[in-house]
């Protein structure tokens, strides 16, 4: 999956930004521009920025057991305009290729690093759920709440130390094995378009949370 991440990168290097964020996209995908939008309607008429403007490389990546989904994530760099960190969710097809269902990204101070080799996991794939449940709002809470249930070298991005009020989920998914899944949230009065991200993995007993991203709204 990472080599369809860099694949998808060095596209927009040679076609343009949203060329390839067309391209690479599944039918389906998201974006927060600032509220949810289908990405093939948000971005069906809108023309590339100059080529080179936006680049990134994956540095991390979380893989299903059956790879049947993916997370990518790793930094971002705008030549003197700014750096950040993206959020990618991928999604294999039946041909063997991968497409984009989710993608966010924001500013930080200073990015993931991000060299050749990618830093990849997977959960454990063993005595893997039957099914999965779609969890209940969490309300009104703060990151050390939702972040008790962790697995290893859980990545954190954005929250602060504020309460998070946290309604339903809006999107959404689970690997075809169910060893992996992620959901993305609704955040009540943090602007629009404040969304919660997370990302699950199996670990032969239950699910730990891997990645969560608090994206402040506009």
């Amino acid at each position: 999956m990472w080599e369809a991440e860099r694949a998808f990168a060095a596209l927009a290097q040679r076609d343009g930004q949203w060329t390839a964020f067309r391209a690479t996209a599944a039918p389906d995908a998201m974006m927060f521009a600032p509220t949810r939008v289908r990405v093939h309607d948000l971005l069906a008429d809108r023309k590339d920025p100059p080529r080179g403007s936006l680049m990134w490389w994956p540095a991390r990546a979380v893989t299903a057991c059956d790879a049947s989904l993916a997370f990518s994530t790793g930094p971002w760099l705008r030549p003197g305009r700014g750096q950040g960190s993206f959020s990618t969710i991928w999604r294999r097809q039946p041909d063997g290729g991968w497409k984009w269902l989710y993608d966010s990204g924001g500013d930080v101070a200073v990015p993931a690093a991000a060299g050749d080799r990618v830093r990849a996991t997977r959960p454990a794939c063993r005595n893997l759920p039957p099914a999965t449940r779609a969890a209940a709002p969490e309300g009104r809470t703060d990151l050390a709440a939702l972040t008790r249930n962790a697995a290893p070298g859980l990545l954190v991005r954005g929250g602060g130390g504020g309460a998070l009020d946290v309604r339903d989920a809006i999107a959404g998914g689970v690997s075809d094995d169910r060893s992996l899944r992620w959901t993305v949230n609704d955040l009540a009065g943090a602007g629009e378009g404040a969304h919660l991200f997370r990302l699950w993995t199996w670990n032969g007993a239950a699910y730990r949370l891997a990645v969560i991203e608090v994206i402040a709204g506009g």
